[in-house]
């Protein structure tokens, strides 16, 4: 029999840490309150995530009584009973998992833990591999090569999985051993109370020496230790009751099993609605996104069998091409000239010089052409130049994530054009909050909600099976997406920035990916070792301070020494203990000389494990580069982001960090780096966007706006303004640009609440209409539900008609910072486009190499660079027309830091 994962839930347990974890206060706009139904999904959909499992059940204790409250009527008699708000929530989850079609179980007389560990036993003995996830410890007891048991660590999605090793390590004594660890600690979230004076490690060593509870109690007189003998004898009965209650039932006669179980796709239209009514719309949308990966295969209009699910056997919703035909690449090549379009889907896997296409399909008027193994011996070739004519002919190229395309193009050594259009590029400026842009996708939310192929004849699982017929759905959902896309783009006033900033960045960010990043490999490894005996030094050193030796990576063992052997105070407490995270640590360094050292460990062990070791093993070994992935449908703002390795997070604060930019170097003889950076780009668009005639001002005067702000907040002259004073006022400027209130701005300037608003109040009088305009975008954004840059890029702000006051105030923040940090986005985007065609135009050699938020990284020739120095300035501060200048910072150096020292 196939072995699969099965996920059983804990429901009871799940729903009341969701209600207990998140505030009352969220409900919908009638009262409704909803915290216990979003923490569960939130959950539920983070199990559903990590773990991908082929069936999925949830148990529920039907109510008292059980056969456990009959034999002790203390049993769980310590809890409060079920709060109206949880109790009405209940149900609320019972519809939603019914909604989503997930088994949902109970049974009189007994708990959902005898039920869960009945169909546990069951499905593990079929050689299944089945997670329990629930906070209750009697669980631990059936771990063992099929079963474990996945729990909360701290808040509501850290969770831990409990296998043998884990239960043996954490509690001391190995799982078969967990009821008779529970009779004698006792439990006290049952009410089961165990032996007086007996806590976990004198429960863990009794069993460790001489077996369970029965052989414990066999012959106390083997047990030394008089007082604790006198308690396991004046306990005994006490002991033997908790072995009953802690112990589960595995044998209900429960009609589950692996088929009512399994995990089936829900109807979204249906769950949808259900959450929409509850006002958690984001989960909605995540979990919409998350049935696209549990069930990438699946067609919600048919049935398994490929048969029409709906009742009169007719096509619901959208008929996708059914008269595409496979054609010779001639053929296809003579249609696209004749219709002036052409359609392409190419899949590639690898990165760098081992990226390989996979398989390739393209369409013009009704001719297709699917090409499979493009990779293969025999195949490249040919593949390759059938792309040559395709690309360069006289027609407009339509595509979807067509980077990869390009990517290896260029690979190959041809230089792409840039799409006349492309779905992904087109639904990402549609919808920037969207969690995939999948074509299935995009399908149901633009082509009327089902995933069907050709004529609705044939279901997703049979095209997956048949690579020919998957690649012809695709075109064919391509082909339908393109006019809808177009005139939504149309409509919403997108064009321009889609033709004029998207499509071409594609082609630029498929150069960048190309040309990659030089490091010099030896300099981080002396890095590396340096930062390695450093390590060693300050590990000593805090052992001396803190006078005895411990781990300090052990959040644990820290908190002990910090708290209790050193009795520094805690600042804050989390499920497992008092924290000893970062700002913890920073608001404790001024207390004890050994926080500032382990503050500068923590900083160094990122470094090295994150960059100093990392970066090396990233290097190709053909093109001895760094070929990151640069990300166009990522971020909700615009933003270009980076990923494997991510190379916009290079620290550049502090001094060991900064060593590290000494290791990007120019990957060739005669050459240098370049940097160009936008100075204040994001207060300069919010001087624009306001129009507040003080800060407009400053910048035309090209003073120091943060030292400009000192001097009006702190009512001093320009000339006399401290460092620290400029450091606060940048603080307010930034603070304030992000919707920072005054006790956060207090916080970060070492202010009382009080002092920090006098800030704020001084600011706002000084820039009248920065604080109009702020409470102005607010407004706008909660009217319409979106916010927009400078160039017409739209943002959905749905948290602002959240009934949660958290999430609200979130989405005011957003609605404040997006146009901003948006309008920063495109400049800068537009600027690439522009130099990088410029560099083509005039036949020079340099290229963009890095972009990180406002700065690009160039690699150039040393003939080029006085030229390239000026070409960055011009076109950088050319990008945008706005009420103050754009200024431009450019350096160059033999490496990054020497281009950019600070």
């Amino acid at each position: 029999m196939e072995r699969k994962r099965f996920v059983l839930v804990d429901g009871h347990s799940l729903a009341y840490r969701a209600f207990y974890a998140l505030p009352s206060e969220m409900s919908t706009s009638s009262g409704q309150t909803t915290n216990a139904v979003y923490g569960f999904l939130s959950m539920l959909i983070k199990i559903l995530e990590d773990f991908h499992p082929f069936g999925l059940a949830v148990a529920f204790d039907k109510g008292e009584p059980t056969y456990r409250t009959e034999q002790y009527a203390d049993y769980k008699a310590q809890r409060p009973p079920t709060p109206p708000e949880l109790h009405e929530q209940l149900k609320l989850i019972g519809v939603l998992l019914e909604r989503m079609g997930v088994a949902q179980l109970e049974m009189e007389g007994y708990e959902a833990d005898d039920i869960l560990a009945t169909l546990a036993v069951r499905l593990a003995d079929c050689g299944h591999e089945v997670l329990i996830v629930t906070s209750d410890k009697d669980f631990l007891q059936l771990v063992d090569d099929n079963i474990k048991v996945v729990a909360n660590r701290k808040g509501l999605t850290d969770v831990m999985v409990f296998d043998r090793e884990r239960v043996e390590e954490r509690y001391g004594v190995p799982p078969c051993r967990i009821a008779d660890f529970l009779a004698l600690r006792g439990d006290k979230s049952d009410n089961i109370p165990g032996v007086a004076g007996i806590g976990d490690k004198t429960a863990a060593r009794l069993i460790q020496e001489y077996g369970g509870v029965f052989d414990i109690y066999a012959d106390l007189g083997r047990i030394k230790d008089e007082r604790l003998r006198k308690r396991l004898e004046k306990g005994r009965e006490t002991v033997m009751l908790g072995m009953q209650l802690v112990g589960l039932v595995i044998d209900l006669p429960l009609s589950a099993d692996e088929g009512c179980c399994r995990l089936r796709p829900w109807n979204s239209d249906s769950v949808t609605e259900f959450l929409s009514s509850l006002e958690i719309r984001a989960l909605a949308r995540k979990l919409e996104g998350l049935k696209g990966q549990l069930f990438p295969e699946w067609d919600e209009g048919l049935t398994e069998g490929g048969e029409r699910a709906s009742d009169d056997g007719s096509d619901a919703g959208t008929h996708f091409h059914a008269s595409l035909q496979e054609a010779g690449p001639e053929i296809l090549l003579s249609e696209a000239s004749e219709k002036g379009k052409a359609y392409i889907i190419a899949e590639t896997e690898g990165s760098g010089s081992s990226l390989s296409l996979l398989s390739l399909a393209a369409a013009a008027g009704q001719s297709a052409i699917t090409l499979r193994d493009a990779h293969s011996d025999g195949m490249e070739g040919k593949t390759v130049g059938f792309l040559r004519g395709l690309v360069f002919g006289d027609w407009e190229l339509v595509g979807h994530g067509s980077r990869d395309l390009q990517l290896y193009l260029l690979f190959k050594g041809i230089d792409p054009p840039v799409m006349g259009f492309d779905t992904e590029l087109a639904a990402y400026l549609l919808d920037p909050t969207m969690l995939d842009y999948r074509l299935e996708r995009l399908s149901r939310v633009y082509l009327g909600g089902s995933e069907k192929t050709m004529g609705g004849q044939l279901s997703l699982q049979e095209t997956k099976a048949d690579p020919y017929r998957e690649n012809m759905r695709k075109l064919a959902i391509l082909k339908d997406l393109e006019k809808p896309l177009r005139e939504e783009i149309e409509t919403q006033g997108m064009a321009g920035l889609m033709q004029e900033v998207e499509l071409p960045l594609q082609k630029v960010l498929a150069r960048m990916e190309h040309t990659g990043v030089a490091i010099d490999t030896d300099l981080l490894r002396e890095l590396s070792n340096k930062t390695g005996d450093r390590l060693l030094e300050l590990e000593e050193k805090a052992y001396a301070l803190a006078g005895e030796r411990f781990n300090i990576s052990s959040p644990k063992q820290l908190a002990r020494v910090l708290f209790e052997k050193l009795r520094l105070p805690p600042q804050k407490k989390t499920k497992t203990g008092y924290s000893t995270d970062v700002e913890v640590l920073e608001a404790l360094a001024g207390r004890h000389p050994l926080v500032p050292l382990l503050l500068e460990v923590r900083e160094l062990q990122k470094l090295k494990g994150t960059y100093l070791d990392a970066l090396p093993r990233l290097v190709d070994p053909v093109t001895g580069r760094i070929h990151a992935r640069f990300n166009q449908t990522v971020t909700a703002t615009g933003r270009i982001s980076s990923s494997n390795p991510n190379l916009q997070n290079i620290p550049v604060r502090t001094p060991a960090g900064s060593e590290i930019r000494r290791a990007f170097v120019p990957g060739r003889e005669g050459w240098c780096l370049v940097v160009a950076d936008y100075s204040q780009i994001e207060l300069r668009i919010l001087a624009h966007l306001s129009g507040d005639e003080n800060m407009c001002e400053a910048f035309r005067r090209g003073e120091d706006i943060h030292a400009r702000t000192a001097s009006e907040v702190f009512k001093v002259p320009l000339s006399e303004v401290t460092s620290e004073q400029r450091r606060k006022a940048k603080a307010i400027n930034f603070g304030l640009l992000y919707g920072m209130g005054s006790a956060s701005l207090g916080k970060q300037i070492g202010a009382s609440e009080e002092e920090a608003r006098g800030y704020m109040e001084a600011y706002f009088s000084r820039y009248p209409a920065v604080k109009d305009y702020l409470e102005d975008a607010v407004k706008k954004a909660e009217k319409r539900g979106w916010t927009e840059t400078i160039m017409g890029r739209r943002r959905q702000v749905s948290e602002l008609s959240s009934p949660n006051g958290r999430v609200k105030s979130l989405g005011a923040r957003l609605a404040m910072n997006a146009p901003i940090q948006g309008s920063a986005a495109d400049i800068i985007k537009l600027a690439m486009v522009r130099i990088d065609r410029l560099l083509d135009e005039r036949g020079m050699g340099s290229r963009i190499i890095l972009q990180v938020h406002d700065e690009l990284l160039l690699e150039t020739p040393e003939a080029e660079r006085d030229e390239m120095v000026m070409l960055l300035r011009s076109v950088m501060e050319g990008a945008a027309s706005m009420r103050v200048p754009l200024l431009v910072e450019v350096g160059y150096g033999a490496n990054w830091k020497e281009a950019k020292p600070g």
